[in-house]
């Protein structure tokens, strides 16, 4: 009996779990801004949008963290990427200044976008490059949506 022919994995097109994964949790950033464009702000909601804005953060910072624990010597640099994303996030939560969590939070997605952009994750496929950025754009968006209204 003849086995048949293992589906090979195209590192160029993105995986549909990955999709819905990814653009659902892109959802409380779009849900939360709709919401607060449309009916105003409260404490709450401030809170429920900045506190998930820093834990996305943080996981892009975990996300180098684990490609950096695939090396033998993952080196300084790799290392300090994984870890500042969540420095960033922490420090924006300390502010008390809605306005400035926002715009701190926004610095940070925005940077983290970037670095990945120009020094992508060693294990990162094409697929996943291009899957961050666009989430990341969402996300951007998402924010300036929310500084611009604040203005």
């Amino acid at each position: 009996m003849t086995e048949a022919p293992r589906a090979r994995h195209d590192p160029i097109r993105t995986p549909a779990a990955a999709l819905l994964f990814g653009f659902t949790g892109a959802v409380p950033f779009l849900v939360l801004t709709g919401i607060i464009a449309v009916a105003g702000s409260s404490t709450w909601l401030e809170n429920a949008f900045t506190f998930y804005s820093a834990l996305i953060l943080s996981f892009l910072g975990g996300i180098r963290w684990g490609d950096a624990g695939t090396t033998k010597d993952p080196g300084h640099r790799d290392l300090t990427l994984s870890i500042l994303p969540s420095l960033l996030a922490w420090a924006a939560l300390m502010l008390d200044d809605f306005y400035l969590q926002l715009a701190v939070l926004m610095l940070g997605h925005l940077l983290t976008a970037v670095v990945d952009g120009l020094i992508p994750p060693k294990a990162q496929l094409p697929w996943l490059r291009r899957l961050r950025l666009q989430l990341s754009g969402l996300v951007l968006i998402s924010h300036a949506i929310l500084l611009t209204l604040l203005l």
